[in-house]
């Protein structure tokens, strides 16, 4: 899609004419001067978008230059967007006193629910799980028990499990999309049945909040100053990967002469050139603007409605509440399917035999506890997350994203660590930071040596 055709339909959905779009961004345009005609020359492609017109524009549109460029034609179907934030706001309403009473933006949603795509995860109610199922089936010792106390014990946890995990999301009557949550009540920070070690497993999300950060402070150091220019930003990528002048005419086949100008803020490249540059550093290109990167931290920059149809397949509301489901975060417990599918599938068949249900059994402990673990820690790190690392974990992960790093295990065995890889396999996808760095520091995180390991002696702790 051309930016001609997007400056248009951004206009129009503004409502604007050329002119006064043209003083619009004039008055915050600390480059250039618009004129009505300018805008119809860009419009008409008869004049060529440079890096500081572009910028301009996605700042006034409250837009990253990245979003601007890859912003496709779904996402301009103002009334699916509008339907889609209408329909949130008043099915919240109905279903909690508690929520806010207005929907705009995704703040107002991000920190109590997940976007979740049913095809690829089972929700689960946590509280009838841990403080139910998992008391009555799991937590025994079974080395002592005969086979069939423990088949029989197999066979009541997997009725209760295939009745919780049966849900039908697509003939259910919500609209636009589907709530799962658990009305039984929530599991407390102090319950004396809770099956992990809570202070432990807040001191490894604090380091998994270090590493995430750790990452993004260097390059965000300029988020807050106003007056911070791209050619500072330029030069400053450039050096920090120590490339000369004549590397990238080299490489490039820009002269170093014109480069040297874009450094010194005396020319206005195309931006296309821009982004060939950008390429050869490895960064993104809203890495060179202070106000997308305001607007990339500002987890209110889009409303609910745009981000879904911007960062999703999904074209309208119809085809959403087929597809997602929000899953209230403190009261369900998500588990892959093809994990839970296994687990459900392995414990069912040794029900049928003599040979292995204790092993069975102790899989389907450690299995639930670990993604409990991980439920847990989620959540934990909402409550800390901002800006891009909040609003791209906010879908929940695919099984592809999943398989990447559990590799042939069916659950995690450091679910912290599992957490903090996808969180930022999930933000280099997106690219808003160097790929290189963030992939050699989610494969060194050394979780042995950093993090506490949970008390695995102790899955009971004893009940009053």
């Amino acid at each position: 899609m051309k930016l001609s055709q997007k400056l248009y339909l951004e206009r129009k959905n503004k409502n604007l004419t050329k002119q006064a779009l043209a003083k619009e961004l004039n008055e915050l345009s600390g480059f250039s001067n618009y004129f009505k005609k300018e805008i119809t020359l860009l419009e008409s492609k008869q004049k060529a978008f440079t890096y500081r017109i572009v910028d301009d524009i996605a700042k006034y549109f409250n837009m990253t230059i990245y979003q601007f460029l890859t912003k496709q034609w779904k996402s301009y179907n103002t009334e699916e967007i509008t339907l889609i934030d209408n329909n949130i706001e008043e099915y919240f309403h109905g279903y909690s006193e508690r929520m806010p009473k207005t929907f705009k933006n995704l703040s107002d949603i991000i920190h109590k629910f997940d976007l979740v795509n049913h095809d690829d995860w089972v929700a689960i109610p946590k509280y009838d799980l841990i403080m139910r199922e998992y008391y009555d089936y799991l937590y025994r010792d079974v080395s002592k028990e005969s086979s069939s106390i423990i088949i029989r014990r197999a066979k009541g946890l997997l009725d209760n499990l295939d009745l919780f995990s049966s849900y039908n999301h697509e003939n259910d009557l919500q609209f636009p999309i589907n709530l799962e949550t658990d009305f039984a009540g929530y599991t407390k920070f102090n319950d004396k049945r809770e099956p992990i070690n809570m202070n432990i497993l807040i001191q490894n999300i604090e380091f998994s909040l270090g590493e995430i950060r750790q990452l993004f402070e260097d390059d965000y150091f300029d988020y807050d100053e106003e007056d911070t220019k791209y050619f500072n930003l330029l030069n400053y990528y450039r050096e920090k990967l120590d490339i000369r002048f004549e590397d990238i005419e080299k490489d490039l086949g820009i002269s170093s002469a014109e480069y040297r100008k874009w450094e010194k803020g005396e020319i206005d490249p195309s931006i296309s050139n821009i982004i060939k540059i950008c390429d050869y550093l490895n960064i993104n290109i809203d890495l060179l603007s202070s106000s997308s990167l305001r607007t990339l931290n500002n987890i209110n920059s889009q409303s609910v409605g745009s981000y879904i149809l911007q960062n999703t397949n999904i074209h309208d509301s119809e085809e959403l509440s087929k597809d997602y489901y929000f899953s209230e975060r403190q009261s369900v417990i998500l588990i892959p399917k093809y994990c839970y599918e296994y687990m459900f599938y392995y414990l069912e068949d040794k029900t049928h035999k003599d040979i292995g249900i204790k092993k069975a059994i102790q899989f389907t402990r450690e299995f639930f506890v670990k993604w409990y673990e991980f439920n847990k820690a989620r959540q934990f790190l909402f409550y800390s997350l901002t800006g891009v690392v909040a609003k791209e974990n906010f879908i929940h992960y695919t099984e592809k994203e999943i398989k990447r790093y559990l590799g042939d295990s069916y659950y995690p065995e450091n679910p912290v660590k599992f957490l903090t890889q996808l969180t930022l396999d999930r933000v280099e996808n997106y690219g808003y930071k160097d790929k290189k760095q963030i992939i050699n520091r989610i494969k060194q995180i050394d979780i042995e040596r950093v993090l506490k390991s949970p008390e695995k002696t102790n899955l009971r702790p004893e009940v009053n």
